[in-house]
């Protein structure tokens, strides 16, 4: 079962960022795949636990390199961009917080999916897009 597909479709045509989307799309398929059933077994747990700690150091690293290349390019909607990057920052964290305060559980699964989803089918395929396009 794959969730999550890179199409040439998604492509914003800088290679950094396409490679970067490429690896949060791989990512998130994985986080899907274990959190595709509630009774999720130990090893998954610590598996997703793993990909959910990469996703948030990836995601730091990414939002940097697109805020340089805006910045560099004197994009003119930076500030907007930006503050979607701060509110995935937020919820990030937020969740972050709710793991440490109460451990895994299914609606840890469930939020961390939908902050997925949220990333990947709104701000890479349509923000992302937008920024890409207006700076080549």
């Amino acid at each position: 079962m794959v969730v999550f597909i890179w199409t040439e479709q998604l492509a914003t045509g800088n290679k950094q960022i396409d490679d970067q989307h490429k690896e949060i799309f791989r990512k998130a398929d994985e986080v899907f795949k274990l959190t595709a059933t509630e009774n999720i077994d130990q090893d998954s747990k610590e598996k997703l636990l793993k990909d959910f700690k990469f996703l948030i150091s990836y995601m730091f690293e990414h939002f940097n390199a697109e805020e340089n290349l805006m910045k560099q390019c004197n994009y003119e909607d930076f500030e907007s961009h930006k503050a979607e990057h701060t509110q995935f920052i937020k919820k990030v964290g937020k969740l972050n917080k709710k793991l440490k305060e109460t451990g895994y559980d299914i609606e840890f699964a469930e939020d961390l999916k939908y902050i997925i989803v949220e990333l990947l089918v709104e701000h890479i395929n349509e923000t992302d897009k937008r920024f890409v396009d207006s700076v080549k």
